[in-house]
């Protein structure tokens, strides 16, 4: 839990670092300005009221009968890499920084009551997920790889905005 309050801190702080000028400045990510890679760390932490009942869901499955369901989802590639690209360039645009930061916090509470509600046992049940959406993705992961994952998504992206 200590991981989301200082994700919490951090995603903050780099809001707050960016003025208004700077919000629609390149990045140091050629495909996004600043206020789109900021949607863009967003949407990992937007995916966790999906992934978290999936997770749940399929957790209590055999991880064996699991590989076909992330086959399916690794078919629906393109679109995602479409979605993962163009939803920061509209979004960005439109999402004042205010905004983001709702929208964040709305989703870090929605994290750190998952957390809680999960039982330590079940932070080591997980599923197959598709490998070709993002390298951060290790194949299988358990829901306590789940939780951290837009965690470490937002540290790599952080990085990326210029002042």
């Amino acid at each position: 839990m200590s991981d989301l309050e200082a994700a919490k801190a951090a995603l903050h702080r780099a809001a707050d670092s960016l003025g208004d000028a700077s919000w629609n400045k390149a990045s140091a990510n050629p495909a996004w300005t600043n206020g789109q890679v900021m949607f863009h760390v967003l949407l990992a932490f937007m995916l966790l009221p999906y992934l978290v009942p999936l997770a749940r869901l399929f957790g209590a499955l055999p991880p064996s009968g699991l590989k076909p369901f992330a086959a399916v989802f690794d078919l629906a590639t393109p679109l995602f890499n479409w979605i993962n690209g163009q939803g920061p360039r509209g979004a960005g645009t439109v999402f004042s920084r205010a905004r983001l930061i709702r929208r964040y916090d709305a989703l870090h509470d929605y994290a750190f009551r998952a957390v809680v509600k999960t039982r330590p046992a079940d932070l080591q049940r997980g599923m197959y997920y598709p490998r070709r959406w993002d390298p951060m993705f290790s194949g299988y992961m358990t829901m306590g790889d789940v939780l951290r994952y837009p965690l470490i998504h937002m540290t790599h992206h952080l990085g990326q905005l210029a002042p």
